[in-house]
């Protein structure tokens, strides 16, 4: 199965070496104005930070970083007197090779060509005293007066090249909020097929702007779901598809540029385009999902559309997830760089509770006062019951009716509110509770809302709560997450380290100069 490589927005980006190996001229040790500053950043920007181009939004930061190379370079010829300079991107990362001599390590992703084949993928450790743990660390650029006496170049320390590295560190944040936003609607497609099991198949694509012809958008399909109860899959490489080509329907082009619902019926089957827009009211993603020969009645139309409000909310979060949102889960406290997985679920979890506020006493009083219930509906008060307490579960207090009906209580209803799946509560508890939500999640939805609907409800909140559960506990026994940071492993050719983020300054402090500029390396 095809799996995306997570990244998380509070990766550092380490550092931007630059080695300027001939004498600099006069002319390029003036500082440039603040005019010029902000238009050689905006057009670095509009170059390689676009969330939105072609080259760089499909996620691949080789692209990004073979991008930042070519500018420096390019700056050299052309504000520097076609001096050579030699630029090398490196990652600060924690160290999962040999925790015992050191935290973190430095690894090289990208150099200039003459320096690529000794610096791809080479890592650095702190015992080598390497000038980029103190750049890291100190989150500002620092400054080597003589090559000579160090085996590692100079990092930024011009105006220009801060404005090269805070592209690089804007590029690099949309970059992985894009696959955010990707991984959290990944966790939450499935549900439409467990809501409506007519959906034959669901298609998620990426809007792009296409360069070969302009105000036309290409596609990129990058999760796909077949139904049942296999995840959906998320492609690591997803292929471009424009205007002509195969598989490139109109219905995708119409809800792309038009950012509204939009249905066909291709051979004998329903499909029904939905454009996920981002602050602008732009399309930025598109759903595809294919009904079968039927489209859903009228009673699965309302689910259709929750699910819908419910992926735009995501989206929404997850984009705005840089400027401080605050987690509402204990998961998402404990772990922010994998909230965004959590999200989806959260959102459905705080509909269900809604749903549940508005019922009313009466409903839990005739469930109290019922002589006998049939063996479905014990089965989810027990598996409600055991959430909150399950030791008395483990002795067996709600395997009768009896023991269930006296256990609802008129708080039944706020405690289920007040709920939080998540919650690490120990391994035994966790394995109990986890065991009965398994064996109502087994169940379908329509042998459960025979005789009560609200039963309804108690399904999917039970639903729901099974994979909040699931999900945190596989993080809390990822060996990777022990440091409280997510694992990861970066699309370079030939790597294969695995490395978790560390917290960065977005924005690096601006470097001064004091004093008159002296001859040599700047």
């Amino acid at each position: 199965m095809d799996t995306i490589v997570q990244f998380d927005p509070t990766v550092n980006l380490g550092i931007v070496r630059l080695a300027q190996l001939a004498k600099p001229s006069e002319e390029s040790q003036l500082m440039a104005s603040y005019s010029e500053q902000i238009q050689y950043a905006e057009g670095l920007v509009g170059r390689c930070a676009n969330p939105h181009s072609q080259r760089s939004g499909n996620g691949n930061l080789d692209i990004l970083f073979r991008d930042i190379i070519e500018l420096i370079e390019k700056d050299g010829q052309i504000h520097s007197g076609n001096k050579v300079i030699a630029a090398s991107i490196a990652l600060l990362e924690h160290n999962t090779l040999n925790p015992a001599k050191g935290k973190f390590l430095l690894r090289f992703v990208a150099a200039s060509d003459r320096e690529s084949r000794y610096l791809i993928n080479r890592i650095y450790l702190p015992e080598s005293q390497n000038i980029g743990f103190r750049v890291a660390q100190a989150g500002r650029p620092g400054r080597i007066e003589k090559i000579s006496q160090n085996d590692t170049p100079l990092p930024v320390s011009s105006e220009r090249k801060q404005a090269v590295l805070c592209c690089l560190s804007e590029g690099f944040v949309q970059i992985q909020t894009q696959r955010k936003c990707i991984v959290a609607l990944a966790e939450g497609l499935p549900w439409f097929h467990i809501l409506l099991p007519t959906v034959v198949d669901i298609q998620m694509y990426w809007v792009e702007p296409d360069r070969r012809v302009n105000d036309t958008p290409t596609l990129r399909r990058v999760v796909s779901t077949a139904g049942g109860s296999s995840p959906a899959v998320v492609y690591p490489n997803p292929a471009v598809y424009r205007q002509g080509d195969p598989g490139f329907f109109d219905r995708l082009l119409c809800c792309a540029t038009s950012a509204e619902n939009v249905k066909e019926t291709l051979f004998k089957e329903r499909h029904l385009a939905c454009p996920l827009r981002d602050k602008n009211n732009f399309a930025i993603i598109v759903l595809d999902i294919n009904f079968g020969s039927d489209w859903p009645k009228a009673t699965k139309e309302t689910d259709v559309v929750n699910l819908l409000v419910i992926c735009q909310k995501t989206l929404n979060e997850v984009l705005s997830t840089m400027s401080g949102t605050f987690p509402q889960l204990a998961i998402q406290k404990q772990f922010p760089e994998r909230q965004h997985r959590f999200i989806f679920h959260r959102l459905l979890l705080v509909d269900l509770r809604q749903v549940c506020k508005r019922i009313q006493a009466s409903t839990l009083s005739d469930i109290r006062t019922a002589p006998d219930s049939s063996q479905v509906h014990q089965q989810i008060l027990k598996a409600i019951l055991t959430a909150f307490h399950p030791a008395e579960s483990e002795q067996g207090y709600f395997d009768r009716w009896s023991g269930c009906k006296d256990a609802v209580r008129l708080d039944l209803m706020d405690t289920i509110v007040q709920f939080d799946p998540t919650v690490n509560l120990g391994i035994r508890s966790a394995r109990t509770i986890s065991k009965a939500f398994r064996e109502i999640v087994q169940l379908s939805e329509e042998s459960v809302t025979v005789k009560h609907p609200i039963f309804q409800y108690f399904y999917r909140w039970i639903t729901v709560c099974s994979r909040l559960l699931e999900s945190s506990e596989a993080v809390r026994n990822d060996p990777a997450m022990q440091e409280g940071v997510s694992s990861q492993a970066y699309l370079t050719p030939t790597a294969g380290v695995a490395t978790d983020g560390i917290p960065f300054r977005a924005d690096p402090v601006p470097y001064k100069k004091k004093g008159k500029s002296k001859k040599g390396p700047s």
